[in-house]
């Protein structure tokens, strides 16, 4: 996609000021799009749109529980009856992380069950609502996913709801992609792999998150939500399945390489059958305490 003048783009998970959704919907509405901002908290996007009208944007939000199939199946109805058209959607809601059963070692599924709601479930419920609909028009359109190092990058064990249904992200967007292809449709997948990102209220969480990471062994990389958005923008300009960075982003290349040699080596131990330690990351956890 070239040309996003008059577009109308679905953007979820918008509310956060500081957030990689409201990142990619500021950049899509500069671009000329008409935006809608989802997101389970109804005011902070309501006071999102806000700000984009302020600046001459077209944008409009709808209070939405992507985990909830109704409720998706009526953003997208609102969106239609609108503007009879959704020629961009990003699927980029999450769940909090840390809830009650959030260790495996723990009984209590409730985290489990939230994340798989949210995570998963609720970006299947947008792809369903709106795909079907954006293929029928026969305009070019891209439906993009955000998904996470930590389970599409080997595995953050410790983290196992979010870690869990980020992998099955990759996994249902190479899905998706398989299944557009085969049917010929006239909509590009793609997906958006970000590093750490200054979601945070202050610059100095952000940093502490990555002292921290480093700390473990891992190359962590400082990010802002408007660099996250520059990579998924040119993604659909690109054609691209993959939005993230390459070895040629100077910023980013130890990361890059870090991944790299993670695919390798998962790669290498399952064709070898060995246990799994190689490829699992991120801080011990203490599970039975979660």
């Amino acid at each position: 996609m070239q040309d996003f003048d008059g577009k109308v783009a679905v953007v979820t998970g918008t509310a956060n000021p500081r957030g990689i959704g409201f990142a990619i919907t500021s950049q899509l509405a500069a671009l000329g799009c008409k935006v809608v901002l989802a997101d389970f908290d109804g005011a902070g996007a309501s006071a999102r749109a806000s700000e984009l009208r302020d600046r001459g944007a077209d944008a409009i939000a709808v209070e939405t529980d992507m985990g909830d199939h109704a409720a998706v199946t009526a953003l997208a109805e609102e969106v239609y009856a609108r503007h009879q058209a959704a020629h961009v959607v990003v699927l980029n809601h999450v769940a909090p992380t840390g809830g009650p059963g959030h260790g495996l070692l723990n009984p209590d599924p409730s985290s489990w069950e939230l994340h798989v709601r949210v995570n998963l479930l609720g970006f299947v419920y947008g792809i369903k609502a709106f795909v079907p609909r954006m293929i029928g028009s026969g305009e070019h359109g891209h439906v993009l996913a955000t998904t996470s190092g930590a389970g599409g990058t080997g595995t953050m064990y410790g983290n196992g709801p979010y870690a869990t249904t980020k992998a099955a992200i990759v996994t249902l967007m190479e899905c998706l992609y398989g299944q557009l292809r085969d049917a010929g449709a006239n909509v590009v997948p793609s997906l958006i792999f970000p590093g750490v990102t200054n979601t945070f209220e202050s610059r100095e969480r952000t940093e502490q998150t990555v002292r921290f990471m480093r700390s473990t062994g891992l190359p962590a990389t400082f990010t802002e939500p408007e660099e996250v958005a520059r990579t998924a923008i040119d993604a659909m300009r690109e054609e691209s399945f993959w939005a993230r960075p390459s070895l040629d982003d100077d910023a980013h290349r130890e990361t890059v390489e870090w991944e790299a040699g993670i695919y390798r080596t998962r790669a290498e131990t399952l064709i070898a059958r060995q246990p799994p330690d190689a490829y699992l990351w991120g801080p011990a956890s203490d599970l039975l305490g979660q």
